[in-house]
């Protein structure tokens, strides 16, 4: 029996586009609340927003380049818990 992954794809394209939506929607307002309920550098604080996803993309690759490079990848694929098969086949 052959499994079609086109409905897992779908849901995940679905489930990143609301996870986009609502980052776009909480932005401004993150801004707005740390410049304003600040007491002291206000310009630093301004382009936090803007700084806090590419740094937390750097962060991110930072760490799975680390785990990626101390583990092999069965050794990888048995802690995350999934099979080669099925991660090849989700893709």
């Amino acid at each position: 029996m052959k499994r079609s992954a086109t409905g897992p794809r779908i849901l995940l394209i679905a489930c990143r586009l609301v996870q986009g939506f609502g980052l776009g929607g909480e932005w401004g307002g993150a801004v707005l609340m740390a410049v304003e309920h600040a007491r002291r550098r206000r310009g630093f604080l301004r382009p936090a927003g803007r700084r806090s996803a590419p740094l937390g993309l750097v962060l991110g690759t930072l760490v799975f380049s680390i785990v990626s490079s101390l583990m092999t990848d069965a050794e990888l694929y048995a802690w995350a818990g999934v099979s080669r098969s099925c991660s090849a086949s989700c893709w």
